[in-house]
């Protein structure tokens, strides 16, 4: 098949992948290459190339419809809001870290919330994708941090994990993901 023949039929796929999504509000992965009989690693490449284009929102499994997709609120606003449960939270999921070894700690106002519970003597290596946990544990732990690297995501002030085109969450190696 000629490369333009493949273009053809690639945007025909995300032509209508476009129309699913803005009918039904929510496609998934697994249920788009079924119907289109199509790996569901190229659905994801649709969906992310849909996403960067801004038409449609990627979700985990899948993606929105812009039009029915419900904003969250700014991290600036929800980071103070339930503080007690938040602190319930991250005192219990201390238990879930292991003595030794690596964590990945998502951004959030949850997972903040453990962050500022870590231990000042914990000696983990703790990667994360946003700066304010990334700050709080080097300046307060004996942990060796790493921030991953993309852009800053101005509405939860955390970073996209797209360093080199490689989403974060693939991450191998990792003992404990705190989400």
């Amino acid at each position: 098949m000629r490369k333009a023949e493949m273009n053809l039929i690639a945007a025909e796929r995300r032509r209508r992948i476009w129309g699913l999504v803005n009918q039904q509000g929510f496609v998934s992965v697994s249920g788009l290459a079924a119907s289109m009989q199509t790996a569901e690693n190229t659905i994801r490449r649709d969906l992310d190339l849909l996403h960067s284009e801004g038409m449609v929102i990627r979700t985990h499994g899948g993606a929105t419809s812009k039009e029915r997709a419900i904003a969250s609120p700014p991290y600036s606003q929800t980071r103070d809001e339930h503080l007690q449960e938040k602190a319930w939270i991250g005192t219990t999921a201390l238990s879930y870290l292991p003595s030794t070894g690596s964590v990945l700690i998502n951004a959030g106002s949850t997972t903040y919330q453990l962050a500022v519970r870590l231990p000042p003597e914990l000696k983990l290596q703790v990667s994360t994708n946003s700066p304010d946990i990334a700050a709080f544990v080097a300046a307060n732990t004996s942990s060796e941090v790493g921030l991953l690297g993309g852009r800053i995501v101005s509405e939860s002030l955390e970073s996209d994990g797209l360093s080199h085109g490689v989403s974060w969450k693939c991450s191998t190696g990792i003992h404990a993901l705190l989400e």
